[in-house]
């Protein structure tokens, strides 16, 4: 198996089970925040992978700037949420 495959399946494995935690955590405590963990996951792991795939090459630097800029704003609004919850 190929190196990049191996790293792929783990960022895949490790990104899926952070979102069915932060679900089981959402479901058993009702809180917000971890909804807004597994958002930012989601969306700089395979949603921009899905992007990418739709852009020309040359055009895929936007995309990286726009999820990362999505993540952070994620990451953001999960300790403002947390802060709110405490």
């Amino acid at each position: 198996m190929e190196l990049r495959s191996i790293f792929t399946a783990i960022n895949y494995s490790l990104g899926a089970l952070l979102i069915l935690l932060c679900l089981n955590s959402y479901f058993k405590n009702g809180k917000t925040s971890p909804l807004h963990i597994a958002s930012a996951v989601i969306l700089a792991g395979p949603a921009e992978d899905l992007l990418n795939n739709l852009v020309p090459a040359h055009q895929r630097w936007i995309v990286d700037q726009l999820t990362s800029i999505g993540f952070l704003l994620f990451l953001i609004l999960a300790v403002v949420s947390m802060n709110r919850e405490i």
